[in-house]
C-alpha cells in the first residue's frame, strides 16, 4: 500500500484571453520549504522514493520522502496566503503545480482545495 505525492512547483497567474501570462507567483523548493505548513507525513527535502526526484532541482514536498505513507493516515500540505490581484472581465486565475501521486486503488485519495477567507478545513 502507497501512497506518496509531491507538491513540486506551483504558479496562479491570471489569463487574459489571448493575450501573454502575468505570473502572480512563481515558487520551487530549493532554499528553503516556502512557508508551507504540514500535518503528518509531509516532509520537505530531497526524495529516495516515489518518483525519485523533483520537477526542478532536488527539494521538493512530500508524503513521505523514502517510503510508503502508513495506512489510515490523514495528512495536509497549507502553502502561505497568496494574494491574488483584482482581474478584469476577461481575465481568469488559474494554479497549476507539477505533482506526483500513487494511490492505492479505491481506498486512498488526493485532494486540492482553494479558500477565499484564509480558512483551511
Amino acid at each position: 500500500m502507497r501512497l506518496l505525492s509531491y507538491v513540486l512547483w506551483h504558479y496562479p497567474f491570471c489569463d487574459n484571453a489571448g493575450s501573454s501570462r502575468n505570473n502572480i507567483i512563481s515558487q520551487g523548493f530549493e532554499s528553503d520549504n516556502g512557508g508551507y505548513t504540514s500535518t503528518n507525513q509531509w516532509q520537505w527535502g530531497v526524495p529516495t522514493s516515489g518518483p525519485g526526484s523533483a520537477h526542478s532541482g532536488s527539494k521538493l514536498w512530500a508524503t513521505n520522502l523514502a517510503g510508503n505513507v502508513p495506512m489510515g493516515t490523514d495528512s495536509y500540505l497549507t502553502s502561505p496566503a497568496i494574494p491574488i490581484p483584482t482581474i478584469g472581465a476577461n481575465e481568469i486565475v488559474r494554479v497549476r503545480f507539477y505533482g506526483w501521486i500513487e494511490i492505492d486503488e479505491m481506498y486512498d485519495r488526493g485532494e486540492f482545495q482553494v479558500s477565499s477567507n484564509g480558512l483551511t478545513g
